[in-house]
């Protein structure tokens, strides 16, 4: 039986596709507020920060006090749940010891990060820009997918510590053993959910973690989800769907349910 859902949010529940403004489809909105009526917890795991974050869901049809999300996972690391009357409030404990774990982490980093941008300079990688985040790591923009990929590639064994990935054109180090599928992991544990009651869907390496069996969840992606994704949920045993972002998401969550021959009403 699925108990908790979690899903990525750009990409996954939204597309971007020229011409088209970004959106979750109503069709698929309608089922994850469906589910969440039902008691399923199904919300949305993200790299996006919490703050502001209400107003990105209504530009792309959704409403924050609407069922859906039952929770927010923001930062890929900051677990948010909502009350009675639909307030979101944060789990300050966890939050905060993980804030700790990432800031330790982070630091260890730092004296990696100036090598990297050397390395990937002088090998060609447009960089477009670069940060870090003390609650998350290192992001290097740089120009498309594949300069992202490059950008790992050439990363590889500079950060003792460090997992790397990428977010279409964004490359990412951060902290080894944080991220998306450890605080899924860790909230489904607060409710008291096994691991096999959880589905996550996701559509990028930085969703891996979710994704690839390590943790014992369900596992989905989408039909724009990167190839790397969709190998790793197919070896895991999860759902590739081929229709795109949210539909797409709807699409595992309903073959997933079946699956298991759970019906929703």
């Amino acid at each position: 039986m699925i108990r908790l859902i979690a899903l990525d949010f750009d990409y996954t529940l939204i597309d971007y596709q020229e011409g088209l403004k970004p959106r979750i489809e109503p069709e698929a909105l309608a089922l994850l507020n469906r589910l969440c009526e039902r008691g399923v917890k199904a919300g949305i795991v993200t790299g996006r920060a919490f703050d502001g974050f209400a107003a990105t869901l209504a530009d792309v049809g959704g409403d924050w006090r609407a069922p859906f999300p039952a929770y927010m996972i923001a930062s890929d690391s900051f677990i948010y749940q909502k009350d009675a009357k639909g307030d979101f409030y944060a789990d300050e404990a966890g939050n905060a010891a993980a804030r700790a774990r990432i800031r330790t982490g982070v630091q260890a980093l730092l004296p990696h990060v100036q090598p990297c941008l050397k390395r990937l300079e002088e090998s060609g990688v447009p960089v477009k820009g670069w940060s870090v985040d003390s609650a998350h790591g290192l992001t290097v923009e740089t120009d498309a997918p594949e300069s992202a990929a490059r950008a790992i590639a050439l990363s590889e064994g500079l950060f003792p510590g460090g997992q790397l990935s990428r977010n279409y054109h964004l490359f990412h180090v951060t902290p080894e053993g944080e991220g998306k599928g450890m605080t899924v992991l860790r909230y489904a544990r607060s409710l008291g959910y096994r691991p096999e009651e959880t589905l996550c869907i996701g559509d990028s390496l930085n969703d891996l973690t979710m994704l690839d069996g390590r943790f014992g969840f369900y596992s989905g992606t989408v039909a724009n989800g990167a190839p790397e994704v969709r190998a790793a949920v197919l070896k895991s045993g999860g759902i590739v769907s081929e229709r795109r972002a949210s539909l797409g998401a709807a699409d595992c969550i309903m073959q997933t349910l079946e699956r298991l021959e759970q019906t929703i009403a």
